[in-house]
């Protein structure tokens, strides 16, 4: 059995146009490899003439002890005890990662199932038959492959967003949760910590919807 790792999406969709991490090497090819009579033929040069093979190199041209990301340089220089700071920062990065993916996705495939959220990155998804979606033993838990959008690439957790400021910290009420606002999850815990929320999630806060009480639920048209 062929054992493969599973990586982040936004991970391989890195990878695969064209960023080295130490903690997942990858072989990049400089020579198409061919299927010829049944059989594949690469005609890439294992390795070239400035690598040779040591200690520290396998015959597959990859590391043996794979090197971890230091947590430090990744670590935000700033104040912990600035939340808005943090809160900003954190917007900043989510947008920054979401219009990248973008980007990275008109160039290079993704595909996701029809039935799941298996998502793969390539022009193919794979076989493996691991669908556990609705009526998956009639296909044998084989996916349904289909072009990908950024939802589904990275799809949102909507959670409930309250705009006015007299009914935050008061309990969500079932008869009134259409007139409450939402937002994806990550996007509503950076406005909570005080960064501001563009114009475009304004149609899932609905910000023009004012909250009624519960007295005034039946009067509303």
């Amino acid at each position: 059995m062929l054992l493969v790792d599973r990586i982040p999406a936004i991970v391989e969709l890195c990878v695969q146009a064209g960023v080295d991490i130490p903690e997942y090497p990858t072989r990049r090819r400089t020579y198409p490899v061919y299927c010829v009579a049944g059989r594949i033929i690469d005609f890439e040069k294992r390795f070239p003439k400035e690598i040779s093979l040591d200690k520290d190199i396998d015959e597959r041209g990859f590391p043996y002890n794979k090197k971890r990301l230091n947590q430090d340089t990744n670590a935000m220089e700033m104040r912990c005890d600035d939340i808005q700071a943090v809160a900003v920062r954190g917007m900043k990065a989510w947008k920054k990662m979401c219009i990248g993916a973008t980007k990275l996705m008109e160039k290079y495939a993704v595909q996701t199932c029809g039935y799941c959220p298996e998502v793969q990155v390539g022009p193919k998804g794979h076989r493996v038959r691991n669908c556990q979606a609705y009526k998956h033993q009639m296909r044998d838990g084989q996916h349904a492959w289909q072009e990908a959008t950024i939802n589904d690439f990275i799809p949102p957790v909507y959670v409930y967003h309250i705009q006015d400021q007299q009914q935050q910290g008061k309990p969500l009420v079932k008869e009134l949760k259409r007139y409450y606002g939402m937002l994806p999850a990550v996007v509503e815990l950076f406005s909570q910590g005080g960064a501001p929320l563009e114009k475009n999630y304004a149609h899932t806060m609905r910000v023009d919807v004012v909250v009624p009480e519960m007295d005034e639920e039946k009067w509303v048209v």
